[in-house]
């Protein structure tokens, strides 16, 4: 649901992990868990799946800007809901559970480098682990002085 807000268009994700608004042609993206320094979580992932797919199909959207509220972009997959999340299967072994993950995230960062719309990411902090992911599948990045990039995994 789109509600209008001083010449801008609030685009409801359902979430308050993930926020979007249009303006002048451009959907700003802001991953908002700064207490967890924008880790993707069973909430916020599936969130920006289905964000993404509505704001490519929007024609009034000319430019996608990605960025993270607070003072990190994304640190990555939030570690505390890896082992037993909401989408965990406890039946699942171990190698299973971590495949899934492993799947869901290539889905995520997949997404976002097939969309048609150019994509900026916003650095203002860490991209760490999946979240160096989304900001290198972004067809540019414009990092904060104080923004470094890792791996942050083997």
């Amino acid at each position: 649901m789109n509600s209008r807000i001083a010449g801008s268009t609030t685009i409801d994700t359902g979430t308050d992990q993930l926020l979007c608004t249009v303006e002048d042609a451009v959907a700003t993206i802001t991953l908002n868990r700064p207490e967890k320094r924008n880790a993707l979580s069973d909430v916020l992932s599936p969130a920006l799946r289905t964000l993404l797919l509505e704001v490519d199909a929007n024609t009034a959207v000319r430019c996608v800007l990605l960025t993270g509220a607070g003072s990190a972009f994304c640190a990555g997959g939030d570690v505390s809901q890896m082992g037993g999340g909401a989408l965990a299967n406890e039946k699942d072994s171990f190698e299973t559970r971590v495949q899934n993950l492993r799947l869901r995230q290539r889905s995520l960062t997949q997404r976002l480098y097939e969309l048609k719309t150019p994509t900026v990411a916003a650095l203002p902090g860490a991209a760490a682990g999946a979240g160096m992911s989304l900001a290198l599948a972004c067809d540019i990045r414009v990092a904060a002085s104080s923004a470094f990039i890792t791996a942050a995994f083997g």
